[in-house]
């Protein structure tokens, strides 16, 4: 799992496209934590199979 880049901010910028920026990664950011939750969760019932 790839961690996801820190959009670059700068001085001056409008607030409202920063905000786009940051919510856009944070969707990417939980949308691969929960893949890899269910990964992890196939997992660990796999083992618990017979």
């Amino acid at each position: 799992m790839k961690p996801v880049a820190v959009p670059a901010l700068y001085k001056g910028q409008d607030a409202r496209a920063a905000l786009r920026l940051t919510g856009t990664a944070l969707v990417e950011a939980n949308s691969r934590l929960s893949a890899s939750a269910g990964w992890y969760e196939g997992v660990r019932k796999s083992y618990g199979a017979p």
